[in-house]
């Protein structure tokens, strides 16, 4: 008769949240637990406590403990099972080498590095989470050889107009000879700003190439723009969920993160109005067309409805435009800055997605004095944009060839997302949600008591990426219960081909329903972080 398994309990000195640099309090456990199992300190059929055991003993929500556990599941370190609780798996060789080789404590293995690194603060001084590293790994699995990415929000290389490009950057320099190869104005080339300037004219936003900077793609203009216009402790209200790049940028220039629900016509404008009305709130991000994550686009008259508590307080609204040209369907939802009569509202938008990412060419509009401040900051930052994607972007768009070839994407696009739909819909576990009418992404529920993040894993280790669900929602503000069940989507960077092989496999890891976190201990709980 096999003895039950023995129930160790972890050594923890959780630090307070108050203290602003301390880690999330289920980042603790993890990294302590984590560290125990490396060390040896917790053995290969251990049992942790049970998580309403081990939350009373810590003095912490219930939810922070299950998040912890969910995580070293997710992570290989731990596995649920039946009527025996949480054990300790055995480790790998590879992590019994990390053991061997870094110093590792009870608060967890790290690389510390150089002794002139221990002790700096953490990076803009702020909690980036637990998927700080999440838009760099994603980038490193471009293009791995049978790996299907339904994460990567990024056009495919089947996509890009390479030759033409490619043509392009030849008569550049040609024309420009090796000043095509030096440095440019900080504010972007006149050329370039000039051409957006009016292609932003035909969707009905009056900029002068005066009120448009160049930048380095769409995330170094909220990098500029964090790093402008608010200071550590200010309060950016943002939407619940977004875009995981703003949540990091704004939370390393040290800001406070106020989620404002969305529904599935965008951001709750009463919501919203609450907020500004009780709070200090120096910023509003969002994106009204083809919402990343939720792929939401905000009608007409909600648009209206959201600007007037805009106007009515004084706070500047960043309007993140990326996918605003990637519709479906006609007509073009017009841009939010279309309807801005009191120079509030920030445009912001890039070539990466319409174009090519490797161009690294974006633009912030807005007036004149907000773009002296940010080519100020950006001059301390890379100086310029590269001149020669300038000038090949500039030659692309005012060929003609930037028009055609939106048409030819769309088509695709429009196609992919069809056909991943079609692929989900005999899956019964999941629910995908029918707002999407352009951009890149499905957002999707997963039914019963399925995790995202060991979904997540499970469907790598079957050659598929995702992104769960949680990294889309500023960290502390109030996620919703169930927000551990969504994942997000990507048609973008797969052929049809590719999307229906790749569901295919999503379903198998679906249809073995990886043992999870019981619905009944988390419907109506918030996570604590």
């Amino acid at each position: 008769m096999r003895a039950p398994p023995r129930a160790r309990p972890v050594a923890l000195n959780l630090e307070p949240r108050r203290e602003r640099d301390a880690p999330a309090l289920y980042r603790q456990i993890f990294d302590a637990t984590r560290g125990a199992v490396l060390t040896g300190e917790l053995a290969a059929g251990d049992r942790l406590p049970p998580e309403r055991d081990l939350a009373n003993r810590l003095g912490v929500n219930r939810t922070t403990v299950i998040r912890a556990y969910s995580d070293l599941a997710t992570a290989g370190v731990v596995e649920a099972r039946p009527g025996r609780g949480t054990l300790v798996r055995a480790p790998t060789p590879a992590t019994r080498d990390q053991a061997r080789s870094a110093a590792v404590t009870s608060i967890g293995a790290r690389d510390q590095g150089p002794a002139w690194l221990i002790g700096l603060p953490p990076l803009g001084r702020a909690n980036l989470g637990p998927d700080a590293g999440l838009l760099s790994d994603l980038a490193g699995t471009s293009g791995r050889p049978g790996l299907i990415s339904f994460a990567l929000g990024t056009p495919s290389p089947d996509v890009v107009p390479r030759q033409r490009l490619q043509e392009e950057l030849v008569a550049a320099l040609d024309e420009c000879g090796a000043a095509g190869l030096g440095y440019g104005p900080v504010e972007g080339l006149p050329t370039l700003k000039a051409t957006i300037a009016g292609r932003l004219a035909q969707r009905r936003v009056i900029a002068s190439p005066e009120q448009v900077l160049v930048v380095s793609g769409a995330t170094q203009g909220i990098a500029l723009i964090a790093q402008s216009l608010i200071e550590p402790g200010d309060e950016v209200a943002v939407e619940s969920p977004t875009y995981i790049g703003a949540l990091q940028t704004f939370a390393a220039a040290g800001a406070r993160l106020i989620g404002v629900p969305v529904d599935g016509k965008g951001v709750r404008v009463d919501l919203l109005e609450s907020v500004l009305s009780r709070r200090r709130i120096r910023l509003l991000f969002l994106q009204p067309t083809h919402h990343n994550p939720t792929g939401t686009t905000v009608p007409p008259e909600r648009r209206e409805q959201l600007l007037a508590p805009s106007w009515r307080y004084g706070v500047p609204i960043v309007e993140d435009d990326a996918y605003g040209e990637l519709w479906h369907e006609p007509p073009d939802p017009f841009p939010l800055k279309a309807s801005d009569r009191h120079e509030l509202v920030i445009h912001l938008s890039t070539f990466s997605k319409t174009v090519a990412p490797g161009l690294r060419v974006g633009y912030v509009a807005g007036p004149a004095a907000l773009v002296r401040r940010l080519a100020l900051a950006k001059q301390f930052s890379d100086l310029n944009t590269s001149a020669l994607s300038q000038l090949a972007l500039a030659r692309f768009l005012a060929a003609g060839e930037y028009e055609r070839h939106l048409h030819l994407v769309r088509a695709i696009y429009a196609l992919r997302w069809a056909t991943m739909l079609a692929a989900l819909s005999g899956l019964a576990n999941i629910d995908v949600s029918p707002h999407s009418k352009g951009g890149f992404y499905l957002w999707c529920r997963l039914d019963g008591a399925l995790n995202a993040r060991q979904i997540v894993a499970a469907a790598a280790r079957r050659g598929v990426t995702l992104i769960a669900g949680e990294a889309f929602f500023p960290p502390g503000s109030g996620a919703p219960g169930d927000s551990h069940r969504w994942i997000r989507l990507s048609f973008s960077s797969a052929s049809p081909e590719a999307i229906v092989e790749g569901i295919a496999r999503l379903a198998v890891v679906l249809r073995r329903q990886p043992i999870s976190i019981p619905a009944s201990q988390i419907e109506g709980t918030q996570p604590l972080v």
